[in-house]
């Protein structure tokens, strides 16, 4: 799931419930143990995103965290590519706010402050789809200039 140091190695599926099942092997508290009757190995990020929206706050911690670091490589591709938007697909993007709001915190810390304010970062309108579209929205443009 990801090298250290990857992205996919902090905000991928199987990262971000291994950051849950740790905390919870560490004695923390969550409403996840009971949602899936104590057996952790069937913890999703659809349970956690569950458990964020009861209010369960080591939940919230690992969405928070997780966001923080996408919003890290975020603020990195603005720094680099300047997008006008920047769309978050996948499982990920199924955490809405929770991931959304930390994640847009950390990339305005980390971007250049004139490309943050030209880019707009929101959750992907087509999930399933957003990476075909993105790649050939590339390619269109890519034909446009050659």
């Amino acid at each position: 799931s990801g090298e250290y140091g990857a992205v996919e190695g902090y905000c991928s599926r199987d990262a971000i419930v291994k950051r849950a099942i740790h905390r919870i092997g560490r004695g923390r508290t969550s409403v996840l143990s009971a949602m899936v009757e104590g057996d952790l190995g069937r913890i999703q990020p659809k349970a956690i995103f569950e458990a964020c929206e009861q209010g369960d706050e080591l939940a919230i911690e690992v969405f928070e965290e997780v966001g923080t670091m996408l919003g890290v490589a975020i603020g990195n591709f603005i720094n680099i590519f300047a997008p006008d938007v920047f769309a978050i697909g996948g499982q990920i993007a199924s955490a809405g706010h929770w991931i959304l709001e930390p994640a847009i915190k950390s990339a305005r810390n980390i971007a250049v402050a004139s490309h943050f304010a030209y880019c707009k970062i929101d959750i992907a309108a087509q999930l399933d789809d957003a990476g075909m579209l993105g790649g050939a929205a590339l390619a269109q443009e890519a034909l446009r200039w050659s």
